[in-house]
């Protein structure tokens, strides 16, 4: 899809380059804020089962304040409810920087900390996905996209990267409190934002049971959204068992430590030339497209348990990333320009359910399930059910007719 503007014009948007910054400031912090939680937690009480109860506590409640995330930004001004997120984020993150600097075996202060912060966090996105098609034209609507996920997702390689370096010299609980500066930092630009004129209010009437189950109505109502989500949450549990479980197993087994983090860098090289590569999308049967661009992931799978070469599984590490990059804009932009606004941050926030409750699962199911398989007949597996799983969604008429939906005057813009 060509746009209209070039990425330095759409960077002059004070309204959209803002918000990129404060959210690749905030991915910045939150790349190191798990690397350091977790050896807090280690150093001190040398006991996994522990952590694993703080970060599940954490995820817990993230999960449980996401449905009403989408209604809270669907009612009040998007911007400000980003810029209170980041706000009380900040405290939450003291709190648990302090909790686990001073208190780390008490787990009354600890998960408590860990729950508040899980709970802060959650308002932001819903919001952002909301707020974003209202930061610049509709003709833009690709371009800004891949911009704001390209700089989030360099933002979270070059944390992820600073953390490594951090920890072997300062105490882990100081990466948090870093954390807790980069959401004040967020905060700060956010607060010198107005809401646009061109945002609608959107819910401003009825119960907030009664906006949650308007909400809920749209998305389900809706076979081409409820089923991509559907698929995505069979991808998001094959590619955290895959990333996070099953791919170290295998290194330790033959890669090796350092040779698994290669592939993993290639997965995050992918994610960066995707976002680029998005620019440039069909306007035209879009969320096939994505579709189409997540199975060599597949691929991937099925190499990382057929113990091929590591110079090729890079390579196709990179390929999966990609894809799923590709995918991920193009599912933005389709539920944009296709959502009504009102609904918008609802429907962002039951889309973003369905991958924060599969992930947990592909990390928590997927030993056991290689434990009664195999790992490589297990990754095997994972790899035709995602491959079938997307293919046949993206044959369904439904979802071939999806496109990016334009108004009369943005498709006289573009010559349409």
């Amino acid at each position: 899809m060509r746009s209209r503007s070039s990425i330095k014009m759409l960077l002059r948007r004070r309204q959209f380059a803002t918000m990129s910054a404060g959210s690749s400031v905030s991915a910045f912090g939150d790349a190191i804020s798990p690397i350091m939680l977790a050896f807090c937690v280690l150093e001190a009480t040398h006991s996994v089962a522990y952590l694993g109860l703080v970060v599940g506590a954490r995820a817990a409640a993230h999960v449980v304040c996401l449905i009403f995330a989408g209604v809270l930004a669907d009612r009040f001004p998007r911007v400000r409810v980003m810029t209170y997120s980041c706000a009380a984020s900040v405290v939450s993150q003291l709190l648990l920087a302090a909790a686990a600097l001073w208190v780390p075996t008490n787990h009354l202060w600890l998960i408590g900390a860990a729950v508040l912060n899980g709970a802060t966090t959650a308002f932001y996105a819903p919001a952002a996905m909301g707020h974003l098609p209202d930061t610049v034209d509709e003709v833009d609507l690709v371009p800004a996209n891949a911009v704001y996920r390209v700089s989030s997702n360099g933002a979270g390689i070059l944390g992820t990267i600073f953390a490594s370096v951090l920890v072997g010299f300062v105490p882990p609980a100081v990466g948090l409190f870093v954390d807790a500066a980069t959401f004040m930092v967020a905060a700060v630009l956010l607060a010198s934002l107005k809401s646009p004129r061109t945002e609608r209010r959107a819910v401003d009437e009825g119960s907030v049971l009664t906006n949650l189950a308007e909400g809920w109505s749209v998305f389900w109502g809706h076979f081409w959204i409820k089923a991509t989500v559907g698929a995505f949450a069979v991808v998001n549990f094959a590619f955290a068992a895959a990333y996070f479980v099953l791919g170290p197993a295998v290194a330790s087994e033959g890669l090796g430590k350092s040779s698994w983090s290669l592939v993993a860098a290639g997965q995050a090289a992918g994610f960066l030339l995707g976002g680029i590569a998005s620019l440039r999308m069909p306007r035209r049967h879009v969320l096939v497209y994505g579709l189409l661009c997540s199975v060599p992931f597949a691929g991937f799978l099925f190499a990382l348990g057929a113990a091929v070469p590591l110079a090729l599984l890079v390579v196709l590490s990179v390929a999966a990333g990609f894809g799923l990059e590709l995918f991920n804009v193009s599912w933005q932009v389709v539920l944009q320009s296709n959502v009504p606004r009102r609904y918008l941050s609802r429907i962002s926030a039951y889309d973003q359910l369905g991958s924060f409750v599969a992930i947990p699962l592909g990390e928590l199911l997927s030993g056991p399930i290689a434990a009664g398989l195999g790992v490589s007949r297990t990754l095997s597996v994972f790899a035709i059910v995602c491959a079938a799983t997307c293919l046949a969604l993206a044959v369904t008429h439904p979802v071939r007719a999806v496109g990016v939906r334009l108004t009369l005057d943005a498709q006289r813009a573009i010559g349409a």
